[in-house]
């Protein structure tokens, strides 16, 4: 059965954490540092990283941009975009992550990298994408083939975060941080498996409330957008649902104003709005500077004022707990949680999570297009 299947996958994201670390280690991955880290007294010198991606691909690049958020001392960008940036150049550390290895935009990218003098790492299962890493010797990890790409975010996470961090101390520090997180997650899957959970977060409970609504998810720091992201495509894909995320702190500035107007089923018949609030604890409860303290103490007033707001206008708001002392394993436990609840509100709504047809029918018209506009990209040779 589909839902098995993908249960099952869900249930195995800290064996692909696991896996995908000694698979890291066997075969030296990445070799020379992509990108140099430090903690707040280091002194390399900044350089800008890119990485194209899409679809659930790109949201291994997302979180790890989010995990190195405090060590990353260059700026990264990661694109879903077939256009490649006029900055990306030979002096740019770059990376491409294409699961299945057939992805066009990725592809694309790619092409216009080799013009440029462009050597990135790459990350796929097989297809061109890995016949082109081996024609030109680029740093290649390959992981299992045969999930659905969204499934399989922990084995493409592990060497992306590898690859954008230091050698040395810092990525024994960060290979250290991910098995930690693993470990943790791993104690709750354990209560899922007995159809239990956390309190605040038992998707269980959750799955319920979220079957038939929109789903707006946010979360107080626009640092966890990816968090966000990944519950809103995971009800998209697995539960065929409509889902949005809200961007804060931005949202306190201008969208909030119009949840003044309770929505419920309004006269277009439309679902009834939940707002899906992930919250997240702070590292410490000592934070390291005034400005720190000001930034958090504002944040969190406004997060707690426009949660209040959107109650008193009749919105549903469903809070969902964080899991874990330290900031990779709340974000990562997300990762799961997301994953694992929204293929229950697949079956709340009596839907098979695995298909993707509209997707597949989309890809299949680009392919058609390809080829009747004799646009085909060669294989490689």
């Amino acid at each position: 059965m589909s839902f098995e299947t993908m249960r099952d996958w869900a249930w195995e994201w800290p064996d692909q954490i696991r896996g995908a670390l000694r698979q890291a280690d066997a075969e030296g991955w990445p070799g020379d540092p992509a990108i140099p880290t430090g903690g707040r007294d280091g002194i390399t010198a900044p350089r800008p990283a890119f990485v194209g991606a899409m679809g659930g691909s790109a949201a291994s690049a997302r979180f790890a941009r989010r995990l190195l958020a405090e060590d990353l001392r260059g700026p990264v960008e990661v694109l879903a975009d077939p256009h490649l940036p006029a900055w990306v150049g030979p002096g740019v550390d770059a990376g491409l992550i294409s699961y299945s290895g057939q992805t066009w935009e990725s592809l694309a990218l790619w092409d216009q990298m080799e013009s440029r003098g462009v050597r990135p790492w790459m990350i796929t299962s097989g297809g061109q994408m890995r016949a082109e890493a081996l024609r030109v010797s680029a740093p290649l990890f390959e992981v299992p083939a045969g999930y659905a790409p969204r499934a399989a975010l922990g084995w493409m996470l592990v060497p992306t975060v590898l690859a954008l961090a230091s050698t040395g101390p810092d990525r024994a520090r960060v290979r250290d941080s991910l098995s930690a997180a693993a470990d943790q997650i791993e104690s709750e899957i354990a209560l899922w498996k007995q159809g239990q959970g956390n309190p605040e977060r038992n998707p269980f409970e959750l799955a319920p409330r979220l079957a038939g609504s929109r789903v707006c998810a946010l979360t107080s720091d626009a640092r966890n957008e990816a968090v966000a992201y990944r519950w809103k495509t995971q009800i998209e894909e697995n539960a065929k649902q409509q889902a949005a995320t809200v961007p804060f702190p931005d949202a306190a500035h201008n969208e909030i104003e119009g949840w003044g107007r309770p929505t419920g089923t309004n006269a277009g018949g439309s679902a009834p709005v939940t707002l899906l609030a992930l919250d997240m604890n702070e590292a410490s409860d000592q934070p390291a500077s005034a400005v720190d303290r000001r930034v958090r103490v504002g944040r969190d007033a406004a997060w707690e004022a426009a949660l209040e707001h959107a109650e008193r206008r009749g919105l549903a708001v469903l809070r969902v707990a964080p899991f874990g002392e330290d900031p990779w394993t709340q974000v990562l436990s997300h990762v799961a949680l997301a994953d694992f609840t929204s293929l229950l509100v697949a079956q709340e709504l009596g839907l098979d999570p695995l298909p993707v047809d509209i997707l597949s029918s989309v890809k299949d018209r680009v392919r058609s297009a390809f080829r009747e506009a004799g646009a085909e990209r060669p294989e490689s040779g």
